[in-house]
């Protein structure tokens, strides 16, 4: 994500330098704004100093204390919102990278980072032992890379299981969302192949010597370590989806950003078609506003066949239903058991909210007497891709979602809980913060063998939210073995 960010802002010309040295400096955590504090910056460290020639535009789209609490507006020019979409430009947010403001220029030997200068990581397969051949190859979580070669592998037939609990060998800790790849259940080349793709996509492929690890999940668990179906994924295209906005926006996050090959289908198809042979369906936002805001479409409502949809979730699909179809999918009573809908937000276009993902807390001390959950404690598996607890979300009308206490219903990430510190960026209304502050941003309600995976807002809108994508992903891959 760091990569593609610099490359962007080279592009528009920003001026971006990448430090020689270490170096320390007071500074403000992105997320955590007005809380100045001492912190220690590593050698490849990126800085942008907004005393350049393209000042204007390196502040536009980075700087996080440019204020937006209180717009103004001409009577009776004002429209329904003050503006629209102006705040959508922190990149910092949009792309989910760790940042920090500082408020004072470092000195550091650095060197300014030229067009197409941007290295990555070197691609490398490496061994935990010196057994050969390895008993399976792990692909660590919470690297994009890992997620291109997996893609690509299973495309190419290639099987592949999911880590849905952490596990340690040796020092070297791993954590639920990795994923791995054992030999003898795969076709000749495995390991040749891995080292093409890790090369290829700048990726770390480690092999192991056994089925046994130090501590945690080992590979000859089938339930924690569980086998990915080859994803088939189907995508709502035609109306009520929007093209630009909306199916654009997934196409470009799947296909463009992770090679990730889905087929595009007719609302028809979803109504009569048997779905079964998909691992997920997606219905892509729609109605409420093309634009994400009220009253100028239906969107799904009246349109769509939530028996068929019924009987593919009940059978072991997993359906994803996203903003204002949601709000069509949460009314029927089995698909919507344990979710209810109670609106949405009218005045937060464009604002950038504050969300965290629910984890787990562990019981304290390394070593504890075994007791039933220690398997779900950390972040949840939709959000394994995820370092940091806390993260920005869209806040373009999102819709307000509730799970019904003891019911199968499971909340995945909620928006902040303190209204005063929800909007991160952008603009929203007093009275939105406090209906949104709390409410789930994502949801996933069991039905039968399969799910709904709810989500308050589209985090695809665009392909602007490069940051959550992994979270888009995850539902996709991983929503059949949740």
């Amino acid at each position: 994500k760091v990569k593609r960010l610099v490359e962007r802002l080279v592009l528009q010309e920003v001026e971006v330098r990448q430090a020689q040295e270490p170096f320390s400096a007071r500074a403000q955590d992105f997320m955590n704004l007005g809380s100045p504090t001492r912190q220690q910056f590593p050698a490849g460290s990126y800085i942008v100093d907004f005393v350049q020639p393209q000042a204007r535009l390196a502040r536009a789209l980075l700087d996080p204390t440019i204020d937006y609490d209180n717009p103004q507006v001409e009577v009776p020019f004002g429209g329904k919102e003050p503006y629209s979409d102006v705040s959508w430009g922190n990149l910092i947010y949009l792309f989910g990278v760790p940042a920090y403001a500082l408020s004072a220029a470092v000195s550091v030997e650095s060197e300014l980072v030229a067009d197409g200068e941007v290295a990555g990581p070197p691609g490398v397969v490496e061994g935990l032992s010196r057994v050969e051949p390895p008993y399976a190859y792990v692909l660590p979580a919470g690297r994009e890379a890992s997620y291109r070669i997996a893609i690509r592998l299973m495309r190419e037939g290639y099987r592949l299981r999911v880590f849905r609990a952490g596990f340690r060998i040796g020092a070297r800790e791993y954590s639920k969302g990795t994923l791995a790849a054992i030999r003898l259940r795969n076709p000749e080349g495995l390991g040749e192949r891995l080292a093409e793709l890790a090369e290829e996509h700048e990726g770390r492929v480690v092999s192991v010597a056994g089925p046994y690890t130090d501590a945690g999940v080992t590979f000859g668990d089938d339930q924690r370590l569980a086998a990915i179906p080859k994803p088939l994924v189907a995508v709502v295209a035609d109306w009520p989806v929007a093209q630009d906005h909306v199916f654009g926006g997934i196409r470009n996050g799947l296909e463009g950003d992770f090679g990730f090959a889905f087929t595009p289908v007719m609302l028809e198809t979803i109504n009569n078609a048997d779905l079964s042979k998909y691992t997920a369906v997606v219905l892509p936002h729609a109605g409420m506003s093309m634009r994400g805001g009220p009253n100028f479409s239906a969107g799904y409502r009246g349109i769509l066949n939530l028996a068929n949809l019924r009987r593919y979730v009940w059978g072991g699909g997993t359906l994803l239903a996203v903003k204002g179809a949601a709000t069509v999918v949460a009314e029927d009573s089995l698909l919507g058991r344990d979710v209810s809908i109670d609106g949405w937000a009218e005045h937060t276009d464009g604002a950038v909210l504050r969300a965290r993902w629910e984890v787990r807390a562990a019981p304290q001390g390394g070593v504890v007497a075994w007791q039933p959950g220690l398997d779900e404690v950390g972040f949840p598996l939709l959000g394994a891709a995820f370092g940091r607890e806390e993260f920005a979300a869209p806040g373009a009308y999102p819709v307000l979602l509730s799970v019904r206490d003891g019911g199968q219903a499971e909340v995945v990430a909620r928006y902040g809980s303190e209204p005063a510190r929800l909007v991160l960026d952008g603009y929203a209304m007093d009275s939105d913060k406090v209906i949104v502050a709390g409410r789930p941003l994502v949801v996933v309600q069991q039905v039968g063998r399969g799910k709904v995976i709810y989500f308050a807002d589209s985090t695809t809108f665009r392909g602007n939210w490069y940051g959550l994508n992994l979270l888009f992903l995850n539902a996709l891959i991983f929503g059949p073995v949740l």
